[in-house]
């Protein structure tokens, strides 16, 4: 009998791998790329200042999309081999490019082929830079193709317009139509399964009928103006910006993407992610805060005793600036004394902040020592500078002239000229940035290797035994080039910095949510997820009280739809005023009031580099297979208050939860290629039950998630605080709670009960997880509820 056992074991094994095999084979890939164009010929051309990449890509991230930008004037890719590409966003300023006959003919053959092509505002194959018009018969076709008619024909006076359909869905999300519509060019309903989100009547008689806003199966159309609304602030340091289209809602049907699984960076063990880091500036500031200032304490020391200490369970990185710690340049022993106590405590991570404090990165990317020259005179003098010196001082900023705050994004296209200080004339390069200074510091000429791998030999000395540098946070205006992303990531860190997120009284949009980050060549950046006090502070001059405002943002960025983690990113000088502390404090406490899962910064880089290189293959099962996750540790699935994944035909899944009509799947780390089923559930008031326990939610990460068929599972933790977790498990009754190192040492042992109506248990592990423990959940006796 037992061989009989055994062979019939061996079979099965034979057949899941055969079966396994088989479909990988079949596996058909999941297109989820935008391709989008940018102009350099256009004034600040890249795709950086793009609409696309300055409010589309956001929302495109959002509903589990990527976007791959390409010069429109490079060669255009073989159609053939775009098979991760799901459609193309077309959203420029201009109507001439080189060869649009080539262009437009290209973009009729992806929607041949069944690609998504989505049009917003003018369409950029009008004509070639000599002013030749682009015949109309092809213009045509692309209107026809997309489902359309089209009459070349401009709208100015739009006085007389009655509008006849307007979704309000689409129309009105965050700002109304005006009073007085924009005028358009004339596109015409055409195809049945055009689907009009804003069409308007024109004429004495009112029979001519205009589309504005639609989507359709082969993608969609926004007339110039109607997409977003614009204003100058005079007295702002920005534009008022707000969407007319609710981008969300309009990108769905356009792209189709309610089939798409959607990599998720905001969510780990189905809570929202929390993480917190800290740029090195103001290490050497005087702090004015009582009883400390009596004591001739820095900022940096106030920010260790209040901040670090006083919330050990909220991960921080810290990242020294080491022009601050090289006695060389401005450093001292006792700022390394400081440094030490600042990167000592277990739940700090350390980053690297570089050496020289690089404003403009784009100055030094082919750096030629001469051209810094004319700026040197404008530099701190080393014998002159004393612990109280600001760096902000150093650097010369005025407040009323001011437009980027140091070490904020520039994905905002702001750009001015800086003049020379030996000359009236003003410098020949355009530089993105209102910097008197390329960098903070300049005792040394320039060196990419000095600025992170020289950074990180001079911390490495004053971080305790164990401990390395896991992250890069990028400096001034966060836009470093590939080389130097690329350095930081050859040297094992994760990087992180830009992207500027507001979303406030102040910035009230969600076009001021800045995307995951963004492609610089074949590197990754990783923008932070929520602005630093600096935008709050007006560049650390007034409002210094301001940062609490965050507390904003992070609402409108959960509900109604969770857009980001929760990030409190600020400085070290933070801590020279009463004000600025205060509102530091206020934003922790606020984190500590929410159910969240704190993680170490570069962790959340990490995720986010996942959630963007990640690739869905959907199963001849039906189920859909993630490869080349990395660190990735959510999949949502929208519009699913029905459905539920069903755990026996998943692998590598830890957990799911219903939130604000999504379903968000827990993965676990352990598993590469998890793979997903969904089926329908019917009963969604409750967690779905299952043949086998699985995480609700829960503050840590969990991974090697194991079971038995006497009600036992376990699992390794890794995470900050308590260990909050909530499980759906078969069998209810009493549970016993084990924890033990992951060398087998036993810890603690805890017990705890199910709900008796919905067999939830509900447990809080006092252990610590900082080194990652594991846990043994076991059933007692027989004391389950009939």
């Amino acid at each position: 009998m037992k061989r009989m056992n055994f062979i019939f074991m061996l079979a099965f094994i034979s057949l899941a791998t055969t079966r396994l095999q088989a479909d990988e084979s079949e596996a058909v890939e999941i297109p989820r790329v935008i391709l989008s164009f940018y102009d350099l010929k256009q004034r600040n051309g890249e795709a950086w200042f793009g609409n696309i990449h300055q409010y589309a890509e956001l929302p495109l991230n959002h509903l589990g999309l990527t976007v791959r930008y390409q010069e429109i004037h490079q060669p255009l890719p073989d159609p053939t081999t775009l098979n991760d590409v799901r459609g193309v966003l077309l959203w420029n300023n201009t109507e001439q490019i080189e060869q649009p006959e080539t262009f437009l003919q290209w973009i009729i053959t992806l929607m041949e082929k069944g690609k998504r092509v989505v049009l917003m505002g003018p369409a950029p194959w009008s004509a070639n830079f000599q002013g030749v018009v682009t015949p109309f018969p092809l213009r045509e076709k692309f209107w026809n193709t997309l489902g359309f008619g089209f009459r070349d024909q401009w709208i100015s006076f739009t006085h007389d317009l009655e509008i006849v359909d307007l979704n309000p869905g689409i129309i009105g999300f965050e700002r109304p139509l005006p009073n007085q519509l924009p005028g358009y060019m004339e596109i015409l309903p055409g195809r049945s399964d055009v689907r009009a989100h804003l069409k308007v009547r024109r004429g004495p008689d009112k029979k001519e009928e205009n589309i504005l806003v639609a989507t359709t199966p082969r993608g969609g159309f926004v007339a110039s103006d109607y997409s977003l609304f614009f204003t100058n602030l005079p007295r702002e340091d920005h534009d008022f910006v707000q969407w007319i289209i609710n981008p969300f809602e309009f990108f769905r049907h356009a792209f189709a993407t309610d089939d798409l699984p959607k990599p998720d960076a905001s969510t780990m063990s189905n809570r929202r992610i929390y993480y917190s880091h800290i740029d090195g500036d103001g290490l050497r500031n005087l702090t004015e805060v009582k009883p400390y200032r009596d004591k001739s304490k820095t900022a940096a020391e106030v920010i260790l005793e209040e901040i670090i200490l006083g919330y050990p369970d909220l991960p921080v990185t810290v990242a020294p600036v080491v022009g601050d710690l090289d006695p060389q340049w401005y450093g001292s022993r006792k700022m390394q004394d400081i440094a030490k106590m600042l990167l000592a405590p277990p739940h700090v991570e350390a980053g690297n902040h570089t050496l020289s404090h690089p404003l403009d990165w784009g100055f030094f990317e082919e750096f030629d020592p001469a051209s810094e020259i004319p700026f040197l005179k404008n530099y701190p003098e080393r014998e002159l500078i004393g612990g109280s010196h600001r760096l902000l001082e150093a650097l010369g900023f005025k407040k009323k002239n001011s437009v980027i705050p140091i070490d904020t994004s520039l994905w905002r296209n702001i750009a001015v000229r800086v003049e020379d200080p030996d000359s009236d004339k003003p410098v020949k390069k355009e530089r993105y940035n209102d910097y008197k200074t390329p960098r903070a510091y300049a005792v040394k000429p320039f060196s990419l290797h000095d600025e992170i791998q020289g950074a990180n030999q001079t911390i490495q000395q004053v971080l305790p035994p164990g401990k390395t540098i896991k992250l890069m946070q990028w400096s001034g205006n966060t836009l470093p080039f590939e080389r130097a992303l690329r350095e930081a990531r050859l040297l094992g860190m994760n990087n992180i910095n830009g992207g500027n997120t507001r979303f406030d009284a102040q910035y009230p949009s969600v076009a001021w949510v800045a995307p995951l980050g963004r492609m610089v060549g074949k590197e990754w950046q990783c923008y932070a997820s929520a602005s630093n006090e600096n935008t709050y502070t007006s560049l650390w001059t007034d409002h210094f009280f301001g940062f609490m405002h965050l507390v904003q943002t992070i609402k409108n960025t959960e509900s109604p739809r969770r857009l980001i983690p929760f990030n409190i990113y600020y400085h070290l000088y933070s801590g020279e005023k009463l004000a600025s502390l205060n509102a530091l404090k206020h934003n922790l406490d606020h984190a500590r009031s929410q159910p969240l899962a704190p993680v170490a910064a570069s962790f959340y880089a990490a995720i986010a580099t996942g959630a963007v290189q990640a690739k869905l293959f959907r199963l001849p099962s039906g189920a859909v297979e993630l490869r080349d996750r990395g660190d990735l540790q959510t999949i949502r699935i929208d519009h699913a208050t029905l459905r539920q994944v069903d755990l026996a035909q998943s692998h590598g899944v830890l957990g799911q939860r219903h939130f604000q009509g999504s379903l968000y799947v827990a993965l676990d780390s352990a598993v590469a290629t998890p793979r997903i089923m969904i089926v329908p559930y019917a009963t969604p008031a409750i967690p779905p039950p299952a043949p086998r326990p699985y995480l609700i939610e829960g503050r840590w990460r969990l991974s090697r998630f194991t079971f038995n068929e006497a009600g036992t599972f376990e699992f390794q933790a890794q995470g900050f605080g308590k260990g909050e977790m909530v499980w759906q498990v078969p069998g209810k009754g009493d549970y016993e709670i084990k924890t033990f190192t992951l060398n087998g040492q036993p810890l603690d042992q805890i017990e705890a009960g199910t709900d008796p109506d919905s067999g939830i248990l509900r447990m809080v592990v006092p252990t610590s997880a900082l080194e990652g423990i594991r846990i043994v959940v076991s059933r007692l006796g027989q004391s389950e509820k009939k």
